[in-house]
């Protein structure tokens, strides 16, 4: 070794700018800064996502019971003027996930002799307001189907 006066090279250690010439360092602290910025951005729009979630959720709140009230009005209607034995609502309909301005109100109906259905279909379609409405005869269902029907769904 020489004298203290000699310089010396640094360690990787020593040196305050090492990263500034490794391009792997250089790389992650670029990717680390541009995520760090990413957090910040995004951590200024939680309170507006959160706000639309909430009001998104009420929207579907409001929407469901509002097709609920069209549905029980056409199983009433199906069972009086169709003699409908059973009329069950299904799908979106009773979930408690989204339900927005796509969703439709199922209903799965036994009993309708087949010659009424088409008219049966038609006059509960005109209760069905801003809804869609898909109605099944319980006996052209696939035997999946029903059963999945049966099993989760709302009888009426």
């Amino acid at each position: 070794m020489g004298s203290e006066n000699e310089k010396r090279p640094f360690s990787h250690r020593e040196r305050p700018f090492s990263s500034l010439h490794n391009p792997n360092q250089m790389v992650a602290r670029s990717v680390i800064m541009e995520t760090m910025r990413e957090q910040e951005t995004f951590s200024d729009y939680l309170p507006q996502i959160k706000k639309r979630w909430q009001t998104e959720q009420a929207s579907w709140t409001q929407r469901r019971k509002l097709a609920w009230g069209h549905a029980q009005q056409i199983a009433e209607m199906l069972h009086t003027t169709f003699d409908a034995e059973q009329v069950i609502a299904f799908g979106s309909l009773t979930g408690s996930g989204p339900f927005d301005d796509r969703s439709d109100i199922d209903l799965a109906v036994s009993g309708i002799a087949p010659v009424d259905f088409f008219r049966a279909t038609v006059r509960a379609m005109s209760l069905a307001g801003e809804f869609e409405l898909d109605l099944l005869d319980l006996a052209e269902c696939l035997p999946a189907m029903r059963a999945v029907i049966l099993d989760r769904g709302v009888a009426l």
